[in-house]
């Protein structure tokens, strides 16, 4: 009680000495605690975050003047009873070196904001349950990190996340059920993912914005993972942002997943990335998504995609291959399939890349693989009753021959029709000799040749035709003798 009551006393004399503002300093290196003030700063972070809460004022600002850590385990912040407060963690300005924080966090239902700090140490968790979190022109380094959220707004400016891993069960960034989430002239760079993971699971405000940000260097770890991957979300929006040389482990999957309702990519750089499914993008539909490809839109304008790879989708993939992907301005260069050593089509087979004003380098020409033709930038199955035979540019499909089927799209070979049947030139299968007095042997054009019994009865009707004719005859060659 008496400790609750100083911790208020504290506060209230801050607050009446600030204005409206109230700023609580912490000194880690204080040999007493204070209270709170800059003369007598508190010595650890939990006497300063209380006597934050047990405060009336509505903005808190928690200032280091030193290398801080929580005095327990967990820093515990619980603003049920103060949904007006904004609380404020970051360097005090007399602090001119830069100053660490380092600290498992658990906040829930707080408009919380840390700034202008050194994030790192070797394990650590912030836990923020329906809330508000900005972190602002901050260093997350050299730490196995997980921020995880539910049912927040989070807003990252200016900040990076640097050597860091995800921990086992959570991505770097890992948001639940997130309002809306926007990253602003943040950079992730040489980390293990996966960095960056949203699953809107319904909710109905769901939106997440991209801007001005760079993911170099990383690699998704995670089965299924993705360096960046937003699920079941309402909308993405992505702005000037550079993913480059990232890539997979054997796990991971995907560079940059999306299964959302609506996408706009715009004026942002895919380079030298490396996935298993669509070396820069990858467009994917589930059972649970609360939107079907059939409604879902993804626009792309003025993108550039080079010298990425992937085994299926060199640049870009779809789950859906019936996806069709609205591009305007867009760049491809050199993007190729794993292990092919050629150029591919930038998208996964069937996928329509909906092109206006795009560019392919014409020193890294396409080619599809066989049993494929090349539209726009496109590779499509030639259709039932065609095929090619090997990989290349090629424009129009090869009909199959007469005596000749292919049952199936994406046909590298026809199928030669048995004895019994024939087909057409183009024929998608072969049709039975429709009688029984005609046959066809393998591969033969058409039903022309005579069963069995079509010969014993061709012989029959000759003989019963031809029979009495050849007597007649005789006859009037005996009569011509007789006269």
């Amino acid at each position: 009680m008496r400790s609750s009551a100083m911790l208020l006393l504290a506060a209230m004399l801050l607050w009446c000495s600030c204005g409206s503002a109230l700023q609580i300093y912490v000194d880690s290196s204080a040999a007493t605690q204070g209270n709170g003030s800059l003369s007598a700063p508190f010595n650890s972070m939990q006497p300063a975050v209380a006597a934050a809460l047990a405060s009336e004022a509505s903005s808190v600002e928690v200032l280091l003047l030193a290398p801080a850590t929580a005095s327990s385990s967990v820093l515990a912040m619980d603003c049920s009873s103060r949904p007006d407060l904004h609380l404020t963690i970051a360097a005090a300005p007399q602090q001119q070196a830069a100053t660490s924080f380092a600290s498992n966090m658990y906040s829930a239902a707080c408009r919380l904001t840390v700034a202008n700090l050194t994030i790192a140490a070797p394990v650590m968790r912030w836990t923020f349950l329906e809330g508000l979190l900005d972190l602002v022109q901050c260093n997350v380094q050299d730490s196995v990190f997980s921020l995880f959220s539910v049912r927040s707004s989070i807003s990252l400016q200016y900040t990076r996340f640097h050597n860091c891993s995800a921990s086992k069960d959570f991505a770097l960034i890992d948001l639940s059920k997130p309002q809306n989430v926007d990253v602003d002239h943040c950079t992730f760079d040489s980390s293990i993912g996966p960095l960056f993971h949203v699953a809107g699971a319904g909710a109905p405000t769901a939106n997440v914005s991209l801007r001005n940000s760079a993911f170099f260097n990383n690699n998704a770890l995670e089965a299924d993972g993705a360096s960046v991957g937003l699920f079941e979300v309402d909308s993405f929006y992505m702005e000037k942002c550079v993913l480059e040389s990232n890539g997979i482990t054997s796990s991971g999957r995907y560079t940059l997943a999306l299964s959302l309702a609506s996408a706009l990519i715009n004026g942002s750089s895919f380079v030298n990335n490396r996935a298993q499914y669509g070396g820069a993008l990858a467009l994917l539909t589930t059972s649970s998504s609360t939107s079907s490809s059939s409604s879902s839109s993804t626009d792309v304008r003025y993108s550039r995609f080079v010298n990425n790879t992937a085994m299926d989708g060199a640049a870009l993939y779809a789950s859906d291959s019936s996806t069709v992907v609205s591009m305007l301005a867009c760049e491809f260069r050199c993007n190729s399939l794993q292990g092919s050593g050629e150029n591919s089509s930038p998208a996964s087979a069937g996928v329509t890349l909906a092109c206006v004003a795009c560019t392919l380098d014409p020193l890294c020409p396409v080619v599809c693989p066989a049993g494929m033709l090349l539209r726009g930038l496109s590779c499509l199955p030639c259709p039932e009753g065609t095929y090619t035979a090997t990989a290349g540019a090629a424009t129009e499909c090869v009909r199959c021959p007469a005596g000749f089927y292919s049952a199936t799209q994406g046909a590298t070979s026809c199928t030669q029709c048995g004895a019994g049947s024939s087909s057409t030139a183009g024929a998608s299968y072969c049709s039975v000799c429709s009688n029984a007095f005609v046959t066809s042997r393998a591969g033969d054009k058409t039903c022309a040749r005579l069963t069995l019994f079509g010969t014993v009865l061709a012989v029959v009707a000759g003989v019963l035709v031809m029979g009495p004719l050849l007597f007649v005859v005789y006859q009037v060659r005996e009569r011509k003798k007789q006269e």
